[in-house]
């Protein structure tokens, strides 16, 4: 094997140094630097400067590194620095999107290190590299490609892989700076069933932090204040991380919290200030580096998902196992979090139930999620309603996954409840439901492409339920959740150019269709020339405008019905099909992929078959956008239970939002509104036709990270 090969794909778990990494170099006497006898090891030949030289705010190269070592990391570009203007781009997309997500640097010490680049302070070649692959996600695309590359992907898989190689070849030995740069290393994912995926590098990080006592509490150390709540947040950084790859991945949860220590975070442990005048005079434009207030409410905001977590971990604990997947007969992974073969006793669904609806009556009111007034928001308005519906989805998220178990029982043979399980149905619905809301109020604001990996976790569970509801037999809320489908594959589509894990969950959904047999008779319609499009006089409020009042428009069942979630009742919008179209195919849409203008006229057959817009696939392209993955007959009985039963416990036409208690504000007033002559509206609806369905959610790792 290549001496190049084997180190590209050396990776390992621990920072240990082996001799055997490289090879001696040309014209230099082979002395072993291990002796046979295992021996001392011998101080390696001496080397000469890189050719490549790092700015003066880069820590020097460890003494330890060969002249080919050094050659190697340059020819992969692991010791390139971006320009000073996409640097400061990807600055400026890592502290509006990444550091509110994960607050685990001192940010502002770290900026003005790099701002005055004078070697008086130096900052981790590898952490740097990390916190530069964390921007690429959510930079303006522009900026990627006038540095050469074709896409954003193309970029972020070029910036990880030199994190990756500096951790590969043991650069950075400071524990701390290597506990950051690994948990910035989890948002990578390239491939299902990857050896070395998120849950891996999750590991290497939670392995570290332990060694060092990151999850203690360091008021009982002698570090100083600063350096205490830098702690802090790291370790709620690896805590929150942790739940959210459980949450996503269906695998266990590594931290338990009898073993820490660690107090809740406190709006103290923030560093909430204006950003030193360096940093202002090359980032001040971002407006989070001097808006105190914002500063404090996206504090608040990941205070309260800490929070959350907790929460998550006690409905893990209580719903899933490890125990009930099977295992054995294959090399592919098969360890993840499943249901409990035995029916959660109702008590203790309630009691997270309540939990839940605890931490969220509890919110402050600055991280409560309510939809935009207003059609124009400011850079820094745009992430705090950004990260308050992923937020609010996070919570939906855990409910759906708390009560997902009781519609869809891992065994066909446990008996619940009726009374509980017809409440879960209701909240799981539910759940489905508001999610779609907010992520498409997100996508019509052009927020979508701005959301971390955790948008696919949020979304697919959605997803799926509108699926089933797809089989129902009540036509309402049939037409309804073929919207909402629609809706949620639209903006799975737009993460797509970012992350590789919609791929696979686009794709994956579209064979698991295929497989389930759920069928949608379209005829492939000719493509018409693009339309002209007119961005609206007025700002629009509402996602769609309602239609003028018609006896054949409908109230969607589940939307016109107060929720219990905490979000504000909406109008329901509809269109002369009585499809809930929030984004019809034929709108204008930015470069992001948001839709600006509502087309007021479309129909189902738009739904179903447009192909006007190349930058919004019509329901009938996501059938055939089969990315080229290795979807395995596994993965796919792992989301796919033909189990009729568990589809029919789903899709009782009687369930409808019904539930027995502490839902009583669902009421009886299930359909509101008149919906004639349905045999001709199935026609218009193409006539979805099923099969027996039954989704088995929680036995699939989704394909993706968190």
């Amino acid at each position: 094997m290549q001496d190049e090969e084997r180190r590209r794909r050396l990776s390992s778990s621990t920072t240990i140094n082996s001799p055997f990494l490289y090879t001696v170099p040309p014209k230099v006497t082979a002395t072993p630097l291990m002796s046979t006898g295992f021996g001392q090891m011998r101080s390696p030949p001496p080397r000469s400067s890189p050719r490549n030289s790092l700015p003066d705010y880069i820590q020097p190269l460890p003494c330890k590194f060969l002249t080919e070592d050094i050659d190697f990391l340059e020819r992969k570009g692991a010791l390139t620095i971006p320009s000073d203007s996409l640097r400061n781009e990807l600055l400026k997309s890592y502290i509006q999107y990444v550091h509110t997500y994960m607050p685990l640097l001192d940010l502002d010490d770290f900026l003005r290190i790099i701002m005055r680049n004078d070697a008086s302070r130096r900052l981790s070649l590898l952490l740097f590299q990390a916190v530069m692959f964390a921007g690429t996600a959510f930079v303006d695309i522009k900026h990627l490609q006038a540095a050469g590359f074709e896409s954003r992907k193309t970029a972020r898989k070029a910036f990880f892989q030199k994190a990756r190689l500096l951790y590969d070849f043991d650069y950075e030995s400071d524990r701390i700076s290597l506990v950051q740069s690994i948990l910035l290393m989890t948002h990578w994912y390239e491939m299902p069933d990857d050896q070395k995926d998120t849950w891996h590098w999750m590991g290497v990080g939670l392995s570290l932090a332990h060694t060092i006592g990151l999850h203690r509490d360091p008021a009982t150390s002698n570090m100083d204040a600063k350096r205490q709540k830098l702690w802090k947040r790291i370790w709620w950084s690896t805590y929150t991380r942790d739940r959210l790859i459980a949450l996503g991945m269906r695998r266990p949860t590594r931290i338990k919290d009898e073993d820490c220590d660690m107090p809740l975070l406190t709006i103290d442990d923030f560093d909430i200030a204006p950003f030193s005048t360096e940093v202002l005079q090359v980032l001040g434009d971002c407006e989070l580096t001097h808006n105190v207030r914002y500063q404090k409410d996206l504090a608040m905001m990941f205070i309260e998902k800490t929070k959350l977590c907790l929460c998550i971990s006690h409905v893990l604990s209580a719903q899933y196992s490890v125990l009930g997947h099977k295992f054995g007969g294959t090399t592919e992974t098969t360890m993840m979090l499943v249901p409990k073969k035995t029916a959660t006793e109702a008590c203790e669904v309630r009691a997270c139930d309540i939990e839940l609806e605890s931490w969220k009556s509890g919110q402050p009111d600055v991280t409560v999620y309510r939809p935009s007034t207003s059609w124009s928001l400011s850079r820094g308005e745009e992430v705090l309603h950004l990260h308050r519906g992923l937020l609010q989805m996070i919570y939906l998220t855990t409910l759906s996954a708390l009560h997902r178990p009781q519609v869809l029982p891992a065994n066909s043979t446990t008996t619940i409840e009726a009374e509980l399980q017809s409440f879960s149905r209701a909240k799981v619905r539910l759940a489905a439901v508001e999610i779609t809301k907010v992520a498409q109020e997100l996508h019509t604001l052009d927020l979508t492409r701005y959301l971390p990996t955790s948008g696919v976790t949020v979304l697919l569970p959605a997803v799926i339920i509108h699926l089933l509801d797809i089989k129902s037999s009540d036509i309402n809320l049939r037409s309804a959740s073929l919207g909402r489908f629609y809706q949620c594959m639209q903006i799975l589509q737009r993460l797509r150019e970012i992350y590789a894990s919609a791929d696979f969950a686009t794709s994956f959904l579209e064979a698991a269709i295929r497989k389930a047999g759920v069928h949608i008779n379209i005829e492939p319609t000719e493509q018409e020339k693009q339309p002209q499009r007119v961005k609206p006089e007025q700002p629009v409020n509402t996602l769609t405008p309602p239609p003028d009042p018609s006896p054949e428009c409908f109230i969607d069942p589940v939307l016109s019905l107060k929720s219990d979630l905490g979000n504000v009742e909406q109008p329901v919008d509809t269109n002369n099909f009585g499809v809930v179209v929030s984004t019809p195919p034929n709108s204008a849409s930015s470069e992001n992929g948001s839709l600006q203008n509502i087309n007021h006229d479309t129909t189902v057959d738009d739904i179903l078959n447009s192909s006007t817009d190349p930058s919004e696939p019509s329901l009938a392209e996501f059938m055939t956008l089969a990315h080229e993955a290795d979807i395995t007959q596994n993965d796919l009985d792992a989301l796919i239970n033909f189990d009729e039963n568990t589809a029919t416990d789903f899709l009782t036409t009687d369930d409808a939002i019904n539930a027995a208690f502490t839902l009583p504000e669902l009421g009886d007033d299930f359909i509101k509104g008149e919906f004639d002559d349905n045999d001709k509206k199935l026609e218009e609806l193409k006539e979805i036709e099923t099969t027996d369905l039954g989704m088995d959610i929680d036995g699939q790792a989704w394909l993706h990270d968190p």
